[in-house]
């Protein structure tokens, strides 16, 4: 029974290779689910990572990512990395692929903002006595208290900024407009949003590793949304430039 496994996999894949070939779509889902599993892979790495001396002596746990513990720092590395690999091996443009899996971006990170909501993680402080803006919002230890609700003012500007993005500006599918400011959106949700945390977090010099990694994220899609929207200009220019004169 082991010696079908061979030739079953062949199959397995030259049918995927066929379905692909008629459903050119089918490489965004799977590009998608490629990403999603590298931002899986990179938060749980760098959550183990933080926490080794606990891990160190339960090894089994460490792929026991569905019990909690997972690193935002590591789920935006996992993801860009991901992002990079696929677009090198199917020898595409990164910010054309970047467009293709912006769409999922905004449903991922405000259901990710509401389930901090619901699991006590990424909260905000404590309100005073009887505010009418607190929230009743649980910490890591379960006690629920009324809160800044940061969760639903995360969730709720994220929606905003993509509703803006995609019923406002007039943005060209294809050239990395779309990908890179989605990008520039989520790093500066998190970047402004993280000042107003009151949950404990692993810092490096005084800053959250979070926030590290939101930064450079937000200069990665910072210099990609310059590099599109200039490839844009120059190529609208060099378009006006080829054509004839008119007399007149």
């Amino acid at each position: 029974m082991h010696s079908r496994w061979p030739s079953g996999w062949a199959g397995h894949w030259a049918c995927c290779g066929w379905r692909r070939a008629i459903h050119p779509k089918r490489r965004r889902v799977d590009a998608g689910l490629v990403t999603l599993g590298g931002c899986l892979l990179g938060a749980r790495f760098i959550y183990v990572l933080l926490h080794w001396h606990y891990f160190s002596s339960h090894r089994l746990e460490t792929i026991q990512f569905w019990r909690g513990g997972l690193s935002l720092a590591g789920a935006i590395v996992g993801g860009v990395a991901a992002l990079l690999v696929i677009a090198g091996l199917r020898q595409v443009s990164p910010l054309k692929l970047a467009d293709a899996l912006a769409p999922m971006i905004p449903p991922l990170a405000v259901s990710a903002w509401l389930g901090c909501w619901q699991t006590g993680c990424a909260y905000g402080a404590l309100t005073p006595y009887g505010a009418w803006w607190g929230v009743p919002t649980g910490d890591e230890s379960g006690l629920v208290a009324l809160r800044f609700p940061l969760q639903l003012v995360g969730a709720f500007s994220l929606l905003a900024y993509f509703w803006w993005l995609e019923k406002i500006v007039s943005l060209r599918r294809d050239s990395g407009q779309m990908g890179s400011l989605a990008g520039v959106g989520l790093s500066l949700n998190l970047l402004l949003t993280s000042p107003l945390r009151a949950d404990p977090a692993p810092d490096w010099y005084g800053l959250r590793l979070d926030d590290w990694a939101a930064a450079v994220l937000c200069i990665i899609s910072l210099a990609s949304a310059i590099t599109a929207f200039l490839s844009q200009r120059l190529r609208k220019g060099a378009s006006e430039g080829a054509e004839p004169p008119t007399d007149l």
